[in-house]
């Protein structure tokens, strides 16, 4: 079953040995879980990004290098651009992250590539992200874009966690909650202190187990490069 805020906050009472409303209101209960949501969230990323992956699509304007990225916009995953819209034929190409440093000609340069990678780049400044070559047509939805998002509060009781396993991880947001809390005017520091040292170790044990959740098939190591693709070569480098 889904946990909700109102779950989470039920729970944080019983850590705190306060079934009803007395030294911690609902609004100051609710600030400390999204504080601990929010840390699970980092983890969740660090080792699992793609459980909050999604894609967006735009189009590009003739001439123009940069565009807004989503505003839920965290990590980019991969971006591919179609420079021949007009084309019906024409298909997307993946363009490559570069910085200012990669680029040894000028960053409005229209050439088809760029020294020293043999497909267009993409660079993210601020909260836009820009092309080089730029594009030279105007089209719908060639721009696409995989990214991790961000997440919303939880704002309202019937919110739902967005957490890998949610129920099982709930109990240690309240958890890191009811820590934060107890530290409040250094009322029960010691207790406080065991609280934050229990969450921080569950947390670093959901860690380790997300991390095997893509469990299927084999590790292997992905050539992004391309240069070398005979790997019966024994050639040391």
């Amino acid at each position: 079953m889904a946990k909700t805020l109102k779950d989470v906050r039920d729970h944080v009472r019983v850590y705190l040995d306060e079934v009803s409303a007395a030294d911690w209101t609902d609004a100051q209960i609710n600030r400390a879980i999204n504080n601990a949501y929010l840390d699970h969230y980092t983890d969740v990323v660090m080792v699992y990004e793609d459980y909050y992956s999604t894609n967006a699509l735009t189009g590009t304007v003739a001439g123009q290098q940069e565009y807004a990225l989503p505003d839920d916009f965290y990590k980019i995953r991969r971006v591919e651009l179609n420079y021949e819209p007009s084309n019906p034929n024409a298909i997307s190409n993946r363009a490559v992250k570069v910085t200012i440093d990669d680029v040894l000609r000028d960053l409005g340069n229209q050439g088809l590539s760029l020294t020293p990678h043999s497909r267009p780049g993409y660079y993210i400044r601020g909260n836009n992200i820009g092309f080089i070559p730029i594009p030279t047509e105007t089209g719908d939805n060639c721009l696409s874009i995989w990214y991790i998002t961000t997440i919303d509060d939880l704002s309202v009781d019937s919110d739902t966690l967005n957490l890998p396993f949610a129920d099982n991880y709930a109990s240690n947001i309240a958890l890191g909650a009811a820590g934060e809390l107890l530290r409040k005017g250094q009322q029960e520091e010691a207790v406080a202190a065991k609280y934050l040292s229990e969450y921080e170790f569950k947390k670093g044990k959901m860690i380790e187990e997300l991390k095997e959740r893509a469990a299927d098939w084999s590790k292997t190591v992905t050539d992004v490069v391309g240069n070398r693709l005979d790997f019966s070569d024994t050639l040391i480098f």
